[in-house]
């Protein structure tokens, strides 16, 4: 036996990992990667949460909905939306004006955070990197 059993097999799947993982080729996982942080988002507009505090008055509408701009604008392509991908980064977002003091709160009005990456969309962005880097497919589940 001149070499190991399987060695040519092992060294062209690394090979195309390594592909992979140029930059230039990361469009795919990072836009995915992207629209499943904007989803989480969106999210947690629709649950009021999690850990926003309650209003201090009724209002006929949930939480960051009352005109339903800032939702539709976690949208990928929506009016409003920032979606960016370059490079090996992807940028992601809202430019609603009043987005930023929803999100931080105000000396009035306690922060709804709403757009952050907690460890259940660290581990589905994980998941999405490592099923690309393995295989080449960016579908990990759905959005």
């Amino acid at each position: 036996m001149d070499g190991i059993d399987g060695l040519p097999n092992l060294l062209a799947r690394l090979q195309k990992m390594e592909q992979r993982l140029d930059p230039s080729g990361l469009n795919q996982p990072l836009t995915r990667a992207g629209l499943v942080a904007l989803k989480a988002a969106a999210d947690r507009i629709d649950v009021e949460g999690p850990g926003w505090p309650a209003r201090k008055r009724y209002y006929s509408t949930p939480m960051l909905h009352r005109t339903g701009r800032l939702l539709r604008s976690l949208t990928a392509n929506a009016s409003g939306n920032v979606f960016d991908v370059q490079g090996s980064t992807v940028e992601v977002g809202t430019n609603v004006r009043y987005a930023r003091y929803l999100q931080t709160g105000t000396s009035r009005m306690p922060p709804r955070p709403y757009l952050f990456i907690d460890e259940a969309v660290a581990e589905r962005v994980r998941a999405i990197f490592a099923k690309y880097v393995m295989t080449g497919d960016t579908n990990a589940g759905n959005v």
